[in-house]
């Protein structure tokens, strides 16, 4: 007896359910795709065959059958950092909810290979959330003349008719920590970017700049400290913008952060040399991630919905796979009062 035939016998088929439930065939497909109306009673006597008979359908000959594969992907820039955590959650649990299998794929190398895997391996659509130096956005759109949907969380300039976009109102954030950090009597304010090369398209960087201008600072560019790319977001790329600021000879009462981990490293960089946060110098992040929360001090930071993020980004891929429509969205932010934050010590 061959090992295939023994394979072939044990393997639970759609007429094996059929039979028991006595109906067709094609009536067993129909109630498990859900795509036609049957009685109670047939429903409940094809549910019950594929329960007691343990039978799982063929989702790879279904995939083929209906020219998609029910998998969807979210790219992240790197699984280290706790931001993507909750977005991941929040859109996995509506691509399940939805029959989607979710593939997670981390962004710490070059991320082409990855991109022409996923036309490869059929993905029916993907959520982009790793920066923009890891990838070459003309990637993007061989994605979508392959079929692939796209929803880009990015920072780059994308054609909206091809791709959908969402992101947070980074720029409404940035000026919510400055009236935050005016309110306490903070005027020698500086900004720590991470975001290297990217300043005209970081919300962030934009919003800082006018919002000093505006109170009559003058050359507000000298009041932001940015690193070499490639991007490091995390705490490493803190402690070195931050030690770059003290560095450069002006002193400042108070710092924002380009996110949390970088807020975590210039805490770290400033107590390292002699100073106390919040009472020598207040720290602002953004995203208000789990960890900046339990951080001594607590990160005061901008903050939003990172499930709700996550699951509005799914909803957009799957329409968009559904009925070819690019989305846009954009999440709404507020503060989030930790202890890193202070009035003004004279300077």
């Amino acid at each position: 007896i061959r090992l295939k035939d023994v394979i072939n016998k044990m393997r639970v088929t759609r007429n094996d359910v059929a039979k028991m439930a006595g109906v067709s065939a094609a009536t067993v497909s129909y109630v498990l795709n859900n795509s036609r109306k049957f009685s109670d009673e047939t429903v409940k006597r094809v549910m019950d065959a594929v329960q007691k008979l343990g039978y799982k359908p063929d989702n790879i000959a279904r995939s083929m059958a209906k020219n998609n594969t029910h998998q969807l992907a979210v790219v992240i820039d790197s699984i280290l950092n706790p931001y993507y955590g909750e977005i991941v959650l929040g859109f996995e649990n509506t691509a399940i909810k939805n029959g989607y299998f979710v593939n997670i794929c981390s962004g710490s190398n070059n991320l082409d290979s990855y991109f022409d895997n996923f036309i490869s391996r059929r993905i029916d659509g993907i959520l982009v959330l790793a920066l923009p130096d890891k990838y070459h956005s003309s990637k993007l759109y061989d994605l979508v003349d392959a079929g692939i949907k796209i929803v880009s969380g990015g920072i780059e300039d994308i054609d909206l008719k091809r791709i959908s976009l969402l992101d947070n109102n980074y720029g409404q954030g940035m000026i919510l920590a400055l009236e935050h950090l005016y309110s306490l009597g903070h005027r020698d304010i500086a900004y720590l970017s991470s975001l290297t090369g990217y300043e005209k398209s970081d919300a962030r960087y934009k919003s800082f700049i006018d919002w000093m201008k505006e109170h009559e600072v003058n050359y507000p560019e000298k009041n932001v400290f940015t690193s070499h790319s490639p991007y490091n977001v995390h705490i490493q790329g803190g402690l070195h913008l931050a030690q770059k600021m003290m560095n450069s000879g002006k002193k400042f009462t108070a710092v924002v952060c380009t996110n949390d981990l970088i807020a975590i490293g210039a805490i770290k960089a400033f107590t390292s040399a002699g100073l106390k946060v919040p009472e020598d110098i207040s720290v602002v992040g953004f995203d208000n991630v789990m960890y900046g929360e339990y951080w001594t001090p607590s990160i005061t930071s901008v903050t939003y919905d990172k499930q709700a993020f996550g699951q509005k980004a799914c909803e957009v891929l799957l329409n968009n796979i559904r009925s070819d429509v690019t989305g846009f969205y954009r999440a709404n932010v507020s503060m989030y009062i930790g202890d890193s934050t202070a009035p003004a010590k004279d300077i």
